[in-house]
């Protein structure tokens, strides 16, 4: 039997991660990047370029970025201590 009286006090768990931040294309290939956070270069994430199981537009957004663009990217999750990180562009 599963208890659900048990609840979470809703703290974050170590260093709450941001949302949108800078960062700078360091490679791009057909369906992600990798960049570096602007506030720290020293930290990287892989930014996924595809949207979705069925997006097809994978092509004109591999296009769309080079290398050394600042771009804006939705941090999705990872460690926030040094760990890689997962984003999406903006």
């Amino acid at each position: 039997m599963l208890d659900l009286s048990e609840r979470l006090d809703g703290k974050p768990l170590g260093k709450q991660i941001k949302d949108n931040e800078k960062a700078f294309v360091e490679l791009t290939k057909e369906h992600y990047m990798i960049v570096s956070f602007k506030q720290d270069r020293g930290q990287f994430a892989v930014c996924l370029l595809q949207q979705g199981i069925n997006d097809n537009n994978v092509a004109s957004a591999y296009e769309k970025y080079s290398v050394g663009d600042e771009v804006d990217v939705r941090v999705m999750g990872g460690k926030s201590d040094g760990g890689l990180k997962l984003t999406m562009p903006k």
